[in-house]
């Protein structure tokens, strides 16, 4: 097929596709698109909110604990927000667990995870009493959603100096 006869083929089909689209469409399309905006202007905006009420959080938490044993963790599709804590007791305990297994030890380390986590988390939403009801409901929460645990273990092991920086030379 030449390039003029493309050419024709795309016009019928761009005329057929006009004639198909009716001003009913149009309406609705339109709607459809005013209705996304808004969406994703209360999404940007909750967005934002979430990431403020985080960083004061934050900000509370290295005042009571110190700036270098506390890390913001915001888990992408969640709307649940976390700082983590050092917790050198409760990365021992993990630590172990994992080499018990390494050695062929039957552990569970998905729950081994989830332990040391809980145990880390210093603010869950807002809340910091978590040796009560509340850190009940987190530990149900981790089992429930356990594609949060690991980003958590992942800060939790940061702040306990798992993963020190390479020095330069």
């Amino acid at each position: 097929m030449t390039l003029t006869e493309q050419i024709e083929a795309a016009k019928a089909r761009l005329a057929q596709a006009t004639s198909a689209f009716s001003e009913d469409d149009r309406k609705e399309q339109a709607l459809r698109e005013e209705l996304a905006k808004i969406a994703e202007q209360a999404e940007e905006l909750e967005r934002v909110k979430r990431e403020l009420d985080l960083a004061r959080r934050l900000d509370a938490a290295s005042e009571a604990l110190g700036s270098d044993c506390v890390k913001a963790v915001s888990v992408r599709g969640f709307p649940d927000t976390f700082i983590m804590q050092r917790n050198s007791k409760a990365y021992s305990t993990y630590a172990e667990k994992i080499a018990s297994a390494a050695r062929g030890v039957k552990v569970d380390t998905v729950l081994a995870g989830r332990q040391y986590a809980a145990h880390c988390v210093y603010d869950w939403n807002g809340t910091t009493d978590l040796d009560g009801p509340s850190g009940s409901q987190l530990v149900t929460f981790l089992a429930q959603n356990p594609g949060i645990v690991n980003p958590l273990v992942e800060v939790a092991g940061e702040l306990a100096g798992l993963f020190a920086e390479e020095r330069k030379s």
